[in-house]
């Protein structure tokens, strides 16, 4: 069984079966990382949120041969349709991302979070993908803010000296001018 695992908090990687995968181009990227993040999204979303810019029929055809280049790449079909209009990740395929696991247990898996999600990657000419980009990035980082705040309080109460400077080393690296951090 293949094995696909996103490293999607700071800089973006993609590996297969243990191995990083590299793709050529950026649309491809964004569609297996907002898969990666949401499972499921409608072919019309897909097209628009890539090639806004793009008729209807243009980029549901650059969506198709996106599709085809990622399953080619990989060797595998990681992209399927249920249906005519959804696209998903192969339920087949074991898939793991450090943002989902980090969403669902921020305490648990705090150590997950090295930098904003998808750090440094950029879209050009995509409006929607850097707005649902942003929207991300805004919750994850203030989930990583809150949830750092409890595990040093926590540890502050328990007197557990080394975690909780860790904890304040991480925060200020992330910002040394938030002034909640350091007052702390």
């Amino acid at each position: 069984m293949k094995d696909i695992r996103f490293q999607l908090l700071g800089i973006p990687r993609i590996f297969l079966n243990g191995e990083e995968q590299f793709f050529s181009f950026a649309k491809v990227n964004a569609l297996l990382y907002y898969l990666a993040v949401n499972g499921t999204v409608d072919r019309e979303t897909a097209a628009s949120l890539l090639w806004e810019n793009k008729k209807t029929q243009v980029a549901k055809k650059n969506l198709r041969n996106t599709i085809y280049q990622v399953n080619k790449a990989l060797d595998a079909d990681l992209i399927i349709c249920p249906n005519r209009n959804l696209l998903t990740l192969n339920p087949e395929i074991a898939i793991s991302s450090d943002i989902l696991s980090f969403l669902a247990s921020p305490k648990t898996h705090l150590s997950l979070y090295q930098g904003e999600f998808l750090q440094g990657f950029y879209l050009k000419s995509g409006e929607a993908f850097e707005l649902w980009l942003a929207k991300v990035r805004l919750q994850c980082e203030q989930l990583y803010l809150k949830t750092s705040y409890q595990k040093i309080e926590e540890g502050m109460a328990a007197d557990a000296v080394e975690d909780t400077e860790e904890h304040l080393k991480q925060l200020i690296e992330r910002d040394e001018f938030e002034e909640k951090t350091i007052s702390s």
